[in-house]
C-alpha cells in the first residue's frame, strides 16, 4: 500500500519470495525505478550480472544498478500489508509523523521513525504491537480513527495471504491507544460551516479530512481567509501544509507559492515545487530560484520536476544541480538521473561546460548514471583506468548494459583491442559486447577464442553458453568425461546440434566403459526428448551390460518429463520385472507425490503411509517435536525441493525461517495439503518447445528474447523465447 503524508511525500512497502529476507520499505521517488527486474531486459534477480550485489536481499532489488532508487529500510522476512503516516497526537510523540505498517508475517505492527539523509531518508524500526505467543495474529491493515487512536485489522489465521487461508470465519479489529486515553467516541463534525470544516481538516482520520477538504474547496474564495489564518499560524507544520494545498488550488495561488518557496521549513519549499508542477505557478522560474537551495531534499525535488520538461532552461538548471552532487548521495544521483531522462546529451554537455570533472567522485557517479552517446567514451575511460582496482571498475562495465548498443559497442571493442594482454579486462569487455557483433568481428572473435582457452569452471561455461561456438564442443565433451560441472557442460553442449550428434554417436558406438557411463549420467536430469530417447535406447538394449541398464533405468525418472515417461512405461508393461525396482527408485524423489505413489504400486505393495489415517489437528498440535528425528525426514522427503540453512535443493520456498511466519497449524496444513495454495512466484509452468520437447519448471526470469527456468534440481536453465511453441 502507498501512504502519503500531508506534504505529498509517499511511502510504500513490498516483498519478494519467502526465505530470502526481501521485505523493504521505500520512499517513493517520482518516476523512480525500484529494481524488481532488470530495467533494460526484464531479467529477474537470480540471473547473474556484472557487479552483482553480494547479499540476496540487495540482489533482489538490483541495488548496484544505475537507475535504481535505494531502499529506505530492509526488514527481513515478512508479509507486508497496509501502511499509513500517523499525523495524530494521541499516540506517543515518537510515533507522530511517522509511517506505521502492518506486517502479517512476523505478527507485528511497526513504526519507522524517519530522519533526512541527504536527498533521501534513513529509518529505524519501533514496534507498536507484536505477538510473541499467538502466531494467528496477522495484522493486515492500519488506519487512524477520528479520535487519533490506531485501528488494526487482524486477519487472524495460521497462514499468511490468500493462497491457503486456514480460518475463513474469524477476524478481529484492535484499537490501539494509551492506557489513560478516553473510551472510544467519534467526534461530531460540522462540514457545513467554514470554521467547522477547517477544524475537521486538521483531523488525523483520512475520511474526515477528505470530507473537510472537499467542503472547503467547494466554498472557494469564501474559505480563503480561514485557510490563510491556519497556514500562517503556529499550528503543527503538517496542519499548515493541508491548508496550503487548498490555498494553491484556489483562485489566488501566487502569494502562497511565493511564501512556501521562502519558508524556513524545507517541506514547504518542496510543496511549492509540487504545487507549481500542478499548475499553481510558473515552474521554470521557481526551479531556477530553488536550484541552489541549501537543503538537498529541495534540490532533489527540483531535479524530479525537470523530468521530461522541454523548456530551454532545463540543461542549465540540471547542470547547476549536478555541480552540487557530493559523490556520496545515491538518492540525489538518482534524482539527477530522473531529471535528465530523455535529454541526457544536453544536460551532460551543460554540466561539462560548467566545469564538471569526471575524475571527481561526483563526476564518476554522474557518468555511471548517464544514458547517452557522449557518456560512453567517458565510461570507457573509467572502466579501463588501471589506477583503479578492477573490482571497483565493475560498476562501469555494468553501466554499459544501460547504454544503447550502437553507442556502447565501439567503446567496448576499443577496450578489447587495447587490452589483449589483460585477460580480466578483455573478459569483461566480451561479457558486455553483443554476441553477434563479436562473431562478425574477426579480431574480436580471435580475442574471444584466446580468452575462452584460459577460462575455467563457471566462467568458461558462462561464455560457452553465451556464444555457443561449435569450436568448443570438444572441450565441453571433455569436461563431461572429467566430471567437471558435468550437468551444465552437457546442457551447453546439447544446445548445439553438432554437440548432440557427437554425444549420440559416442553412446551408440561405445557399449560400456566409464566414458559411456559419464555421458549418460550428465544428461539424466535434462528431460529433453532427445536425451530421454538416448536413455531409453540404453535401458532397453539387451546387448548392453546389465549393471549399466539397471542404472540407466533408474536415471530415466530423474527429470520432470522422465517421471511421466517412467509411469507410461510401467503402465504399458515395457520395463522388465527385474528392473522395475530401479525404475521406481528413480522417481522416489519426485516433487509430485502422486508420481511416487503411483510408481510404488508396481512394486507389489503400496506405500503404507499413503493410507494411514492422519490424526486430528488437535492431536497433532499436542505432540512434541524431535529435531533429531525430524532432520533425516527433512533430508529424505523435503530437501528434494526446499532448503534449510543452505541445505537441500533451492526450488520451492526456503524454509529456514518458516517457524517465525507460520504457526504449527499452518505448517501442518502446508504438509498435509500442499496443493491447496501455491506461494506467489512458485507457480509451475510447462513449456512446449518447437523441437517437440516438453520442459517444466518455475520462471526465474524472462525477457523479450530469453526465458530462464529454475528446474526441479535447483539449477537455472536458459532458453530462447523463439524456441518456445506454447506454454501453460
Amino acid at each position: 500500500e502507498v501512504a502519503p503524508d500531508s506534504y505529498g511525500t509517499l511511502w510504500q512497502s513490498d516483498n519478494d519470495d519467502d526465505g530470502n529476507r526481501g521485505v523493504r520499505i521505500n520512499y517513493v521517488m517520482e518516476h523512480g525505478n525500484y529494481g524488481y527486474t532488470d530495467e533494460m531486459t526484464g531479467a529477474g534477480w537470480q540471473v547473474n550480472r556484472t557487479n552483482i550485489e553480494p547479499d540476496i536481499p540487495r540482489r533482489h532489488w538490483h541495488l548496484n544498478d544505475p537507475g535504481v532508487v535505494p531502499n529506505l529500510l530492509q526488514t527481513g522476512a515478512g508479509s507486508p500489508c497496509g501502511m499509513l503516516v500517523y499525523e495524530g497526537d494521541l499516540l506517543p510523540e515518537r510515533f507522530q509523523g511517522q509511517p506505521i505498517h502492518a506486517d502479517a508475517g512476523p505478527n507485528v505492527v511497526r513504526a519507522y521513525p524517519i530522519q533526512p539523509d541527504g536527498a533521501g531518508y534513513k529509518a529505524t524500526i519501533d514496534n507498536i504491537v507484536e505477538s510473541q505467543v499467538d502466531q494467528w495474529f496477522r495484522p493486515s491493515d492500519v488506519c487512524v480513527a477520528p479520535d487519533g487512536s490506531l485501528f488494526v485489522a487482524d486477519w487472524y489465521d495460521p497462514g499468511v495471504g490468500g493462497h491457503q487461508a486456514g480460518d475463513q470465519n474469524r477476524g478481529r479489529v484492535f484499537r490501539i491507544a494509551p492506557q489513560d486515553a478516553a473510551h472510544y467516541t467519534v467526534p461530531v463534525f460540522d462540514f457545513s460551516t467554514i470554521d467547522g470544516a477547517v477544524s475537521a481538516l486538521q483531523n488525523p482520520n483520512l475520511s474526515v479530512r477528505w470530507k473537510a477538504w472537499n467542503a472547503l474547496h467547494r466554498k472557494g474564495a469564501a474559505a480563503e481567509p480561514a485557510l490563510a489564518q491556519l497556514y500562517h499560524s503556529n499550528a503543527a507544520p503538517h496542519l499548515r501544509a493541508r491548508a496550503l494545498w487548498l490555498l494553491v488550488k484556489g483562485g489566488n495561488p501566487a502569494p502562497y507559492i511565493q511564501a512556501a518557496a521562502a519558508d524556513v521549513n524545507p517541506n514547504f519549499r518542496i510543496v511549492a515545487i509540487r504545487a507549481a508542477r500542478q499548475g499553481a505557478a510558473a515552474l521554470m522560474p521557481l526551479l531556477q530560484q530553488l536550484a541552489k537551495d541549501p537543503d538537498p531534499q529541495v534540490r532533489r525535488e527540483v531535479a524530479l520536476a525537470l523530468h521530461h520538461q522541454k523548456a530551454p532552461e532545463v540543461p542549465a538548471i540540471w547542470a547547476m544541480l549536478a555541480q552540487q552532487h557530493d559523490g556520496r548521495d545515491r538518492w540525489y544521483l538518482e534524482a539527477l538521473g530522473i531529471g535528465a531522462d530523455g535529454q541526457w546529451e544536453a544536460c551532460l554537455s551543460a554540466w561539462q561546460q560548467a566545469g564538471g570533472n569526471i575524475q571527481s567522485a561526483a563526476g564518476k557517479d554522474i557518468v555511471w548514471r548517464a544514458r547517452c552517446a557522449a557518456a560512453c567514451p567517458l565510461l570507457g575511460e573509467l572502466a579501463a583506468d588501471r589506477q583503479t582496482p578492477l573490482a571497483q571498475r565493475l560498476r562501469y562495465f555494468r553501466a554499459f548494459d544501460f547504454q544503447t548498443p550502437a553507442h556502447a559497442s565501439p567503446v567496448l571493442l576499443k577496450i578489447l583491442r587495447e587490452n589483449t594482454a589483460d585477460t580480466a579486462l578483455s573478459t569483461l569487455a566480451l561479457r558486455h559486447l553483443d554476441v553477434e557483433l563479436v562473431k562478425k568481428t574477426p579480431d574480436a572473435k580471435e580475442a574471444l577464442s584466446k580468452i575462452m582457452a584460459g577460462l575455467q569452471g563457471d566462467a568458461y561455461l558462462e561464455f560457452a553458453d553465451r556464444y555457443r561456438l561449435s569450436e568448443e564442443n570438444t572441450r565441453l565433451y571433455q569436461l563431461i568425461l572429467k566430471g567437471e560441472n558435468q550437468r551444465r557442460a552437457a546442457d551447453v553442449l546439447l544446445k548445439n546440434p553438432a554437440g548432440l550428434a557427437m554425444l549420440k554417436k559416442t553412446i551408440q558406438q561405445k557399449y560400456k566403459g566409464k566414458e559411456t557411463f559419464q555421458l549418460l549420467e550428465a544428461i539424466r536430469r535434462s528431460g529433453g526428448k532427445e536425451q530421454l530417447a538416448i536413455l531409453e535406447s540404453v535401458a532397453f538394449d539387451r546387448k548392453r551390460d546389465e549393471v549399466l541398464r539397471r542404472q540407466v533405468t533408474e536415471w530415466l525418472g530423474n527429470s520432470w518429463n522422465g517421471e511421466e515417461r517412467v509411469l507410461e512405461l510401467l503402465k504399458a508393461g515395457k520395463i522388465e520385472p527385474r528392473f522395475i525396482p530401479a525404475a521406481v527408485q528413480g522417481v522416489s524423489g519426485a516433487w509430485r507425490m502422486a508420481i511416487r505413489l503411483e510408481a510404488a504400486k508396481y512394486l507389489g505393495n503400496a506405500d503404507p503411509n499413503a493410507t494411514q489415517k492422519i490424526p486430528a489437528m488437535a492431536d497433532l498440535l499436542a505432540l512434541e517435536g524431535d529435531v533429531a528425528k525430524g532432520a533425516p525426514l527433512f533430508e529424505q522427503y523435503c530437501a528434494n525441493c526446499h532448503q534449510i540453512n543452505g541445505k537441500g535443493i533451492d526450488y520451492g520456498p526456503k524454509l529456514s525461517e518458516i517457524g517465525s511466519k507460520l504457526p504449527r497449524e499452518g505448517q501442518y496444513l502446508a504438509i498435509l495439503h500442499p496443493n491447496a495454495g501455491i506461494s506467489f512466484g512458485y507457480e509451475g509452468w510447462e513449456f512446449k518447445m518447437k523441437n517437440g520437447d516438453k520442459i517444466t519448471g518455475l520462471i526465474a526470469s524472462q525477457t523479450e528474447t530469453q526465458l530462464v527456468l529454475k528446474m526441479p534440481s535447483g539449477a537455472l536453465a536458459t532458453y530462447q523465447q523463439a524456441e518456445i511453441a506454447g506454454r501453460k
